[in-house]
């Protein structure tokens, strides 16, 4: 078996080094919103998150939650999410829930 030569082996380190830091990358989502407890049990909920996809990419994402507390077990809710950049996407969700 050959050995390396120190330009060779630096030349091979430097490669694994930019292999690695195309594949790996920290992602983290923040968020900031607020959440409001309201008169006759409701509580509302609204936040924006950033998405940091990569270096190119970063989605917005906003939430508006509305939930109505009817009776111990029964909430009703409210949901709509938007997230945009390139595609608008819009989602929305309305149902009743039962806890048990």
């Amino acid at each position: 078996m050959k050995k390396m030569s120190g330009k060779h082996y630096y030349t091979m380190i430097m490669v694994l080094r930019l292999m690695i830091k195309s594949f790996y990358h920290i992602l983290f989502n923040p968020q900031i919103g607020m959440m409001i407890y309201e008169v006759l049990n409701m509580k509302s909920l609204f936040y924006y998150q950033p998405y940091f996809i990569n270096n190119e990419h970063i989605y917005d994402k906003y939430v508006i939650e509305h939930n109505i507390f009817i009776h111990k077990n029964y909430t009703l809710y409210f949901n709509l999410e938007k997230i945009d950049k390139c595609n608008n996407l819009l989602n929305y969700d309305f149902g009743l829930k039962y806890l048990f």
